[in-house]
């Protein structure tokens, strides 16, 4: 993936925009990845998330698409702006045209379809604008709500990476694949 910037217009369906994180996102993004849940399945966010690493986490996002290595989007409710979580692209594999695509959703926002949605536009953006053929995705086996987001969004459930992600406390955890090809995927209206 060479240098990427954000879609433009914004994708947005289903009463969801993504868009770009700035300043506006830091104190969203502290309360946000300080919730029980974030850190348990995320295992790269720091613990205790704090106004630092959330000002680091924005400039991170920037650097990503300069350099091509990322594409990290805040998920909003398309109607207020209010923030609702993060979506993004990663781990571009371009000579395999694969990518991955992940998620995660702020406790206010859980529950709305805002993951499965932004999950959708990502996917479809990836295959259809940026060319891939494939889209991946993964999830801790026992984290019921990415898997459903997973199968809403149109994935296939492919197998078990076992021992696939070290846990804060040490332990090689298993990670299920999903995988989305061109052909299989909802284009996104235009």
């Amino acid at each position: 993936m060479a240098e990427v910037a954000p879609p433009d217009p914004p994708l947005a369906a289903e009463g969801v925009r993504l868009r770009p994180f700035d300043e506006r996102d830091v104190a969203d993004l502290v309360e946000a990845c300080n919730d029980p849940d974030i850190a348990q399945w995320l295992v790269a966010v720091p613990q205790p998330y704090t106004e630092s690493d959330a000002r680091e986490y924005v400039a991170h996002c920037a650097a990503g698409f300069a350099d091509g290595s990322s594409l990290q989007l805040a998920v909003t409710d398309a109607d207020r702006g209010t923030f609702l979580g993060s979506a993004g692209l990663m781990r571009p594999l371009p000579a395999q045209r694969v990518i991955e695509v992940g998620y995660w959703t702020a406790p206010w926002g859980r529950g709305q379809g805002a993951a499965t949605t932004a999950t959708r536009l990502l996917s479809s953006w990836a295959i259809d604008d940026l060319g891939y053929a494939r889209v991946e995705l993964m999830a801790a086996p026992l984290n019921a709500a990415s898997n459903r987001v997973a199968q809403k969004a149109g994935f296939a459930r492919e197998g078990v990476l076992r021992g696939r992600e070290r846990t804060r406390d040490g332990v090689q955890r298993d990670l299920v694949v999903y995988g989305l090809l061109a052909g299989e995927h909802e284009s996104r209206p235009r």
